[in-house]
């Protein structure tokens, strides 16, 4: 009988800990739209950054970190900029939406174009180039970012992260999301222009480009096991030394790239102007797969620079498999020594 009313206990708590998660309604009254509904929203609570703070308007980021969150709990921002005074860390289990006009009662009624990150109601995470975007994530808790757009982020000095993220965990996805214009000053391999991937994280749907990074990885570096990127847009990025459009690097046992475009991307001195893979000294458990990837124009034009698509330098022991991917009109150094070249791979 004990047991029975244990087990009765744990499945209220458990429902009442769904029914309460509450969705919060984000807007700047002073410079933006307002919410016009709020019926068929779980648990709404209307947040106007004008009057968060004391009747000032407060930051994003700190009106976050300021709020206690549960795991559950969803923010949902209406369209218009949000300027950065500090980075958004996120807290496990509660996930970000934009794209809102607010006039929705449902994620799915964003109005959107013909790609995923295209919404009619953008709303833009502006890092006011002193800033990192957002931080953090979840093992265990699922942790969304979805529908923004996330740009002039910087990473001055972190040796670990992406100007426009660091995202780290098993259920930590950023989705339907665009990164552009954001830049990390850093040359460590474990840092990215745009966003940096630990620890299983996923990225899907994205469009990331126009990014730039002093060292590894323009658009994203992943340095974890497990890690995913699926039918993302990496264009357009550019790294000093490897990796212009994505770098994996060291431990990414398990990693997956499908289904992406890669094209437009570029080191300025080294290699692997669409992609490198760097795992030299790291075992992997399984192997990485890249799949159903276009790479184009991809450029590698340094004295030293090889593959203009894809490098990989991987140790013995690894393996890497390349299947159903195009590789057209990409360029490596004109040298082609044994050190150089390699247009495609």
């Amino acid at each position: 009988m004990k047991k029975l009313i244990t087990l009765f206990l744990i499945v209220l708590l458990q429902g009442i800990a769904v029914i309460s998660a509450e969705t919060f309604l984000v807007y700047k009254s002073t410079s933006g739209g307002t919410w016009t509904n709020t019926s068929g929203i779980s648990n709404p609570i209307l947040v106007d950054l004008a009057t968060a703070n004391s009747g000032s308007e407060a930051s994003l980021n700190a009106w976050i970190a300021g709020e206690i969150l549960y795991d559950g709990d969803q923010i949902w921002i209406i369209s218009g900029t949000y300027v950065l005074t500090d980075s958004i860390s996120l807290t496990e289990g509660v996930s970000i939406y934009g794209g809102f006009s607010g006039s929705e009662s449902a994620i799915s009624e964003r109005a959107k174009g013909t790609e995923a990150w295209e919404f009619t109601n953008e709303t833009i995470i502006d890092g006011n180039e002193t800033c990192q975007g957002f931080t953090g994530g979840s093992a265990t808790l699922a942790t969304i970012i979805d529908g923004l757009t996330i740009t002039k982020c910087k990473n001055s000095a972190s040796t670990s992260s992406g100007a426009g993220a660091r995202l780290n965990g098993a259920v930590t996805v950023m989705q339907n999301c665009i990164v552009k214009n954001c830049v990390t000053d850093a040359t460590a391999a474990t840092t990215a222009g745009g966003v940096t991937l630990v620890g299983a994280a996923s990225m899907k749907n994205c469009y990331i480009h126009d990014n730039i990074t002093a060292g590894y990885g323009g658009g994203v570096t992943v340095y974890g096991d497990g890690c995913k990127l699926d039918g993302c847009k990496i264009v357009k990025n550019t790294s000093a030394l490897f990796g212009g459009g994505i770098n994996l690097y060291s431990t990414t046992s398990g990693v997956t790239v499908s289904n992406c475009e890669i094209s437009e991307n570029s080191t300025t001195t080294k290699s692997a102007g669409g992609l490198l893979v760097f795992s030299t000294t790291a075992v992997n458990a399984e192997p990485i797969t890249i799949s159903n990837c276009t790479f184009t124009s991809n450029t590698a034009p340094g004295a030293s620079g090889s593959a203009g698509a894809l490098y990989l330098n991987t140790n013995a022991a690894n393996t890497v498999n390349v299947s159903d991917c195009v590789f057209t009109s990409n360029i490596a150094s004109a040298a082609k020594s044994t050190s150089a070249g390699g247009g495609a791979i």
